[in-house]
């Protein structure tokens, strides 16, 4: 498995562009290591994003946040229905 994996990542035809027309909702934590034009690059492949950036929490946001987690992510359900 690790072998097909790593073949397909290395193919690069998988990493042409393409625009999804879809919700999309990115909950990212804050990282020094991360790119700061994420939401940029993002909203390019996902022109429907919601984005957010917190602040407050580690990688496991939704380990460390449930409550605001889950109510963001409601959110989010509700009104793209």
């Amino acid at each position: 498995v690790c072998a097909s994996s790593m073949g397909e990542f290395l193919k690069p035809e998988n990493w042409e562009r393409h625009t999804f027309a879809v919700p999309c909702l990115a909950l990212y934590a804050e990282n020094p290591m991360e790119d700061p034009n994420v939401e940029e690059n993002l909203r390019k492949e996902f022109p429907d994003l919601t984005f957010a950036k917190w602040y407050d929490t580690g990688h496991f946001l939704m380990m460390e946040k449930p409550e605001r987690f889950n109510a963001v992510l409601q959110d989010f359900l509700d009104t793209t229905r």
